[in-house]
């Protein structure tokens, strides 16, 4: 995850997660791949917690992806702005503080786009991490950059 936000909270995982590129290879005819760029996954959907701090994503849950896709070797760039995408996936850690994310985003209505004159459906696989400090690691962490400030004399 190069930015956004991940967490839990009262049994639902909220998440907005910034990619800045991406890449989809494999040929479909003259197309040789395809280049996501400015890539936004975002959304909030239910999750069950299993009891050893594992969410599982609940069935039927969607989402939201905005990205410009140029593919390689023929077609022209296309703008992706699905908003009912099929989310499924696996949170675990403490929500708050630690976690650790693997979520699918997957065709479920809108998620495609015309490449070189063919619609073509998208499946996405995410790892995305949130880490928050203890507040004592945050304490410390600013105790130092305040004494690194300059000081003034009278």
């Amino acid at each position: 995850m190069e930015g956004g936000t991940l967490d839990i909270a009262s049994g639902t995982l909220t998440f907005d997660i910034t990619l800045a590129s991406a890449n989809l290879s494999g040929p479909d005819g003259p197309v040789t791949s395809v280049d996501f760029s400015n890539v936004t996954y975002a959304g909030s959907v239910a999750v069950t917690l299993d009891g050893s701090n594992n969410y599982t994503v609940d069935g039927g849950q969607t989402g939201s992806v905005t990205a410009t896709l140029t593919p390689n070797g023929a077609g022209s760039p296309t703008n992706i702005n699905a908003s009912t995408v099929l989310v499924t996936g696996v949170c675990s850690g403490t929500p708050g503080s630690s976690l650790q994310c693997g979520l699918i985003f997957g065709p479920l209505s809108d998620f495609s786009a015309d490449v070189n004159g063919n619609t073509r459906y998208f499946t996405h696989t995410v790892d995305a991490f949130a880490i928050v400090p203890e507040p004592g690691t945050a304490l410390l962490m600013g105790l130092g950059l305040m004494g690194l400030a300059p000081r003034r004399r009278a």
